[in-house]
């Protein structure tokens, strides 16, 4: 077997720096679209979408926490069952939530 290097493309060199592939422990995944992030040290949550932020807001912003958690299920980005899971709250929670956006 001939083996042909081009100089311009380095040769495969595996893990070069030392990058850990550990699952980061504050990203919950709801779907293959929507990951929560979450930074304890500064206290915000950030969702996104396919990869854009729709929310950001403080970890104690109850009311905007709420607006989140609607946007996600009327945007038809994650089911309700979903955005239980990834949230930690229940069913009954977020439909007494989308019952309150829709009196508004």
């Amino acid at each position: 077997m001939i083996s042909v290097t081009h100089p311009s493309i380095p040769p495969f060199q595996p893990n070069l720096v030392g990058l850990s592939v550990a699952p980061d422990l504050n990203t919950t995944h709801l779907n293959e679209h929507v990951t929560i992030r979450t930074d304890p040290e500064l206290g915000w949550r950030t969702v996104s979408v396919s990869g854009v932020v729709v929310a950001r807001y403080a970890v104690t912003d109850k009311q905007a926490h709420r607006a989140a958690c609607v946007a996600l299920r009327f945007g038809a980005y994650a089911t309700q069952l979903e955005i239980c899971r990834g949230f930690g709250h229940g069913r009954a929670t977020q439909a007494r939530w989308e019952a309150r956006y829709l009196q508004e």
